[in-house]
């Protein structure tokens, strides 16, 4: 089924309209998403790529097109697909239940909620009936999904005394081992940029998906029409840019090196299945053309984005001049002390207003009645963002 998806945003006044065609299906030429049971994600394009190694596992992604997105499904040894279909408001990429305990609901508060308890447990190993090799016997027979699940857990001498939610923590955490479920999901920059961050933060220059939104937003790149981006996170801040931006509005790349480079440096703009049209507007500059110009007028720009490990200090001082008053100046570095230079620079000049050099802090949380805490595992850091309004 295909549906035609409109964007309507007024910039200055005027409407500006894109349209684009957009399926709720796989389509071979598009890239997606795979994100499985254990938080491990894959960008995968059916056209480039026949099969992928997943979890010792071989998949053949020709039986991914025309697949809904948002769709799950189960893998099973021989690499074969098999919709996982749930009842509604349950997670199929959960243990059924596992964020809403439906039996806690209908209790009122003076009754008691868990009458159960695991003093008496004890971790050594003499709970489960099942040996390993009688649980690959199992499979070998064709035991495989979620009954191979409640195979372990009947099996479990020790399940039926746990508490309700010990119960669930050990079904999820036998469903992560035993079955390889999975998501198909349509690519945008935010999962594009986790994606990527998490499979090696190195590769977009440690920029979090959440530090990507403050950059966008302080940048204040909706708004903007012409707009300037140096980036060295594999197209992160420019795909952002690009996905945030009017349609109408103008974006330059900025680079240093000798020539323009392979747009494989900036592999994310592919993965959001733009338009031509769109990847387009993208004009690639060098920085000495940019600041010194080769017989052309200088170009001016409202809006300035940054993602760079170098000293910026110097790269500032030749920016400044491009930027037009109100416009905004937004730097990202993963090394303090190179912004701290910047920030000197900036204050001492006076032809900036809200001058801040930015440390963002990130940690997810579990959300669940009577048993709401911080994650233990989580991505301490994601750099600092040097952020600036030009008044002059």
């Amino acid at each position: 089924m295909c549906i035609r998806d409109r964007y309507q945003r007024r910039v200055h006044g005027e409407r500006d309209l894109i349209v684009m065609d957009i399926t709720d299906t796989v389509r071979e030429e598009e890239y997606f998403v795979l994100i499985d049971n254990r938080g491990e994600r894959r960008i995968v394009n059916i056209k480039n790529t026949k099969t992928i190694k997943w979890r010792k596992k071989l998949i053949k992604l020709d039986q991914l097109k025309g697949k809904r997105y948002d769709s799950v499904y189960d893998l099973d040894k021989e690499g074969n697909l098999a919709e996982v279909v749930t009842k509604e408001g349950v997670d199929p990429m959960g243990v059924p239940d596992l964020s809403d305990d439906n039996e806690e609901e209908g209790k009122s508060e003076e009754e008691p909620e868990e009458t159960r308890d695991n003093r008496n447990f004890f971790a050594e190993n003499k709970a489960q009936k099942l040996t390993n090799e009688e649980i690959k016997g199992l499979k070998a027979k064709g035991v495989e999904g979620e009954n191979i699940i409640q195979e372990i857990a009947k099996n479990n001498q020790n399940f039926e005394a746990k508490t309700s939610f010990s119960q669930r923590k050990y079904l999820k955490k036998k469903m992560q081992r035993h079955l390889h479920r999975f998501r198909i999901v349509r690519t945008s920059i935010a999962n594009i940029a986790e994606t990527l961050f998490v499979d090696d933060a190195s590769s977009v220059n440690f920029l979090r998906w959440d530090s990507l939104g403050v950059v966008l937003h302080k940048s204040n790149v909706a708004l903007s029409r012409e707009i300037l981006v140096i980036d060295n996170a594999s197209g992160v801040l420019l795909g952002g840019a690009l996905s945030r931006s009017s349609p109408t509005a103008n974006l330059t790349c900025g680079y240093f090196d000798d020539k323009k480079p392979a747009i494989n440096k900036y592999r994310a703009l592919n993965f959001l299945n733009l338009p031509r049209s769109q990847t387009e507007r993208v004009k690639f500059v060098s920085f000495e053309a940019l600041c010194y110009g080769e017989g052309e007028p200088q170009p001016r720009f409202d809006s300035v984005m940054i993602s760079t490990d170098f000293e910026v200090s110097k790269v500032i001082s030749k920016i400044v001049p491009l930027i037009l008053p109100s416009g905004s100046l937004v730097v990202y570095s993963p090394f303090l002390e190179v912004l701290g230079e910047g920030f000197d620079y900036l204050t001492k000049e006076k032809r900036f207003v809200f001058v801040m050099l930015n440390d963002i802090f990130m940690r997810e949380l579990q959300v669940l009645k009577l048993r709401t805490h911080p994650l233990m595992n989580m991505h301490a850091f994601s750099g600092f963002i040097l952020s600036g309004i030009k008044v002059v």
